[in-house]
């Protein structure tokens, strides 16, 4: 199977506001030289924490 889309691919700007709400906080947790704390809301919880 032949990857069909195009490349660079295009994005919006409704597109990349809609990311960036969404996925911001981590992926500047990502992607942010200087380490800090991740946002509580994508730390990862062992099965069976509460």
């Amino acid at each position: 199977m032949e990857n069909e889309l195009p490349d660079p691919l295009p994005v919006s700007k409704d597109e990349l506001d809609a990311i960036e709400r969404y996925f911001g906080d981590l992926l500047d947790a990502v992607f942010d030289p200087k380490p800090r704390r991740v946002p509580a809301a994508v730390t990862i919880h062992n099965k069976g924490d509460k």
